[in-house]
């Protein structure tokens, strides 16, 4: 039998730090899952500065490539417009 210590909705830590949830528990057994990281609001203020990070990434991109192509084709305004999108990408594979 185990003892009360850890109620259902309690927030408890692992030894590296990690913050953990208590979503069930038995006598058996204790359901955990990973706490999000700060909530609602630095959720939404991580995806807002990514979107305007990648919004004026995208502006100088198609500015640079408009620059040093001035006499050329503007067939790689696309890949430019795009860049943005892979830089985030690999930011993000990179950093979970």
């Amino acid at each position: 039998m185990r003892d009360s210590t850890v109620k259902g909705g309690d927030i408890v830590s692992s030894p590296d730090g990690s913050l953990w949830c208590v979503v069930a528990l038995d006598d058996e057994r204790v359901v955990l899952r990973m706490c999000d990281h700060g909530g609602l609001l630095v959720t939404s203020a991580k995806a807002t500065i990514w979107m305007f990070f990648g919004l004026f990434a995208s502006y100088a991109a198609e500015f640079l490539l408009v620059w040093i192509e001035r006499e050329r084709s503007p067939a790689w305004l696309p890949l430019a417009t795009y860049s943005p999108i892979a830089f985030c990408w690999f930011w993000r594979r990179v950093h979970e």
